[in-house]
C-alpha cells in the first residue's frame, strides 16, 4: 500500500468586497470573494479591528496577498 500526498487547491480570488453598515456605535463589515460571505459587527472607529477583521477576510475567504478592495458604504 502506497501513501498518496494530495495537494489542497485553495482558489485564489483576486477581488474582495467589502460593505460597511456605520452607527455611532457600532460598525457591520460585510466581505465577499463573489461566492462566499462573511459578517463582523466591530466598534464605531475601532481601526485596529477594522484593519484585523480585513485582514482575516483576506485569510478566510481565499484571496491573493495583494487583492484588490471594492468598497460600498450603508449610512442609516
Amino acid at each position: 500500500m502506497s501513501t498518496i500526498l494530495q495537494v489542497k487547491d485553495n482558489a485564489k480570488f483576486v477581488n474582495l468586497y467589502i460593505a460597511f453598515e456605520l452607527s455611532s456605535k457600532t460598525w457591520k463589515l460585510g466581505f465577499s470573494n463573489g461566492e462566499k460571505k462573511r459578517v463582523k459587527t466591530i466598534d464605531s472607529r475601532d481601526w485596529k479591528a477594522l484593519h484585523h477583521e480585513i485582514a482575516l477576510a483576506k485569510e478566510k475567504l481565499f484571496c491573493v496577498e495583494n487583492v484588490s478592495l471594492r468598497q460600498h458604504s450603508v449610512q442609516n
